[in-house]
């Protein structure tokens, strides 16, 4: 099973001027009350919850994250680096997520004329 996360060009500019606010060189994917990725400290945090697993709007969000994730709890850290090129850059993130791998995608959105070709 493959779970993702895109992050859009709003969040991903918050995120890196969280990041950077902060000096932070590293954010997080972690499973434990929900499943989400972000980056926290003294109190401040950005977070962005996995679709069904934020326990603040999702009453199944226990049985939403066990399912995607399994059910140990769990913490990935990765270098910040990727989230500060692609908002400088304009654009989107995408989080894949399998059971031996993490990857994270950049790319930019590309917008359609009329006909719906680029």
């Amino acid at each position: 099973m493959m779970v993702t996360m895109t992050i859009n060009q709003q969040e991903t500019a918050d995120f890196s001027a969280f990041l950077t606010a902060h000096n932070l060189n590293e954010w997080f994917l972690a499973k434990d009350h929900g499943a989400y990725i972000g980056a926290t400290i003294d109190g401040a945090k950005w977070l962005k919850y996995f679709q069904g697993c934020n326990p603040d709007k999702s009453a199944d969000f226990y049985d939403n994250a066990r399912f995607k994730f399994g059910g140990d709890d769990f913490g990935e850290f990765f270098p910040s680096a990727a989230i500060h090129k692609t908002a400088s850059a304009g654009g989107y993130l995408k989080l894949k997520v399998r059971p031996t791998k993490i990857s994270l995608v950049s790319y930019k959105p590309t917008k359609f004329n009329a006909e719906g070709v680029s």
